[in-house]
Formats: structure tokens, C-alpha cells, sequence
């Protein structure tokens, strides 16, 4: 993990600019630890990254050394959580993850506690599969699915509890949060009775309709 950026202002850096961070993975048959892009929460920058002892998850850094680390082991052992699709949303972050749990739903607010599954839409071991998810003001948007309400798009609200928006049954919705105007959020569904379709929701299930067919 490198630091890079522009000069020309007052005031120092936490690590010279286009140095190492931090050396996350130093195993010499495949020593890359395969950092890709995060997102920053406060001070803290938290990434995807794999370390032979842990896997890939999810690692923090402030910009210094000492302080570039393991965010959490979601997966316990050198077995991979893939964690992705790392979405803010106020002061937390959304994210998919494997575990014992299946592919779920997680948020993170860049320190160990506050890295917990937010919910368990198929229970157990199945996997929910949410994603893609969209930020929407103060709330998140993402399909999922699971045996009771087939594949439907949820909401998680400013509290961070999470509802189904819409209830297609088991008519194969497929629904994908595409993007935002104003105080609605547009997405669209493939229905058997109207093919794929754009919709739109105001955050509710009776705000949730088609836009047109």
C-alpha cells in the first residue's frame, strides 16, 4: 500500500508522498497483497487486501505505518471473507462478506467494534447475495434474497434496520438500485408481467411503484 498525492501546500503529510505504507503481505512465494480501492471513513481508510495469514479482508490505515492494519478477520483463519462493493453512507460504510453466515450484508465504521454483520436476510449459512448497493441519503439500497421473500430490494434506514421494499413474490424481480433524483430513488425490475421495467421508491413500500411500463 502506496500514499500518493500533490504537494504545494503548507503543513506535512503523514508518510512521504509516493512512499510505502505499509508491507501488508510478506510471503516470498506471492508476496502481493492485492490492495484495491476503498473508501475513506473520518481519518481512517479502510480497503480490501490479502495477507496469507487471514486471507483477504478488510484492513484500516490513518496514512502512517504503525497504523495501517487487520480491520477485522471476518473469516477465521487464513480463509477469505471477500469482502466488496464497500458503500458510505453517513459515518458507516456497507459492504458484502462470506462467512459461517453466507454472503451477507456488513457495515463498518472503521474500527473493529463498530465491524459487524448488519443483517442476516437468509439465515443461517445461505447466502442473501445483496448487491449492488446504492446510498440513498441517510439509508442504503440493495437487492437481496432468500426462501421466504425470493430476490427483492431492501432498505437498511438511518438506524440501521433493514426491510424488503418491494414483495414480487417469487416472480424472478432481479431488482438493481441504478440511481437517485431528489427525494426518489430510481431502480429497475424484470418482471413476468412487464418485462424488465424501471421503478421508483420513495423509501417505503407504498412509495414504491412502477414509473412506467
Amino acid at each position: 500500500l502506496a500514499l500518493t498525492g500533490c504537494g504545494g501546500g503548507s503543513g506535512s503529510a503523514p508518510a512521504e508522498l509516493g512512499s510505502l505504507i505499509a508491507d501488508l503481505n510478506q510471503d516470498t512465494a506471492w508476496p502481493s497483497a492485492d490492495a484495491e480501492a476503498g473508501v475513506s471513513l473520518g481519518d481512517r481508510y479502510v480497503f480490501p487486501a490479502h495477507r496469507d495469514d487471514v486471507g483477504r479482508e478488510l484492513f484500516v490505515t490513518d496514512g502512517n505505518q504503525d497504523q495501517t492494519h487487520l480491520l477485522k478477520d471476518l473469516r477465521a483463519g487464513s480463509q477469505s471473507s471477500w469482502p466488496e462493493d464497500l458503500t458510505v453512507v453517513g459515518d458507516r460504510a456497507y459492504f458484502t462478506a462470506a462467512n459461517e453466515h453466507g454472503m451477507e450484508l456488513w457495515v463498518t465504521d472503521g474500527t473493529p467494534a463498530g465491524t459487524h454483520l448488519a443483517v442476516d436476510i437468509a439465515p443461517g449459512c445461505a447466502d442473501s447475495d445483496p448487491g449492488p448497493l446504492m446510498a440513498f441519503g441517510d439509508r442504503l439500497l440493495f437487492a437481496a434474497e432468500n426462501d421466504t421473500d425470493g430476490r427483492q430490494l431492501w432498505i437498511v434506514d438511518g438506524t440501521g434496520a433493514a426491510a424488503p421494499l418491494t414483495d414480487f413474490g417469487s416472480d424472478a424481480a432481479d431488482p438493481e438500485p441504478l440511481g437517485s433524483l431528489g427525494a426518489v430513488a430510481v431502480f429497475s425490475a424484470l418482471t413476468a408481467t412487464n418485462g424488465r421495467e424501471l421503478y421508483v421508491t420513495d423509501g417505503t413500500p407504498a412509495g414504491t411503484r412502477l414509473l412506467v411500463d
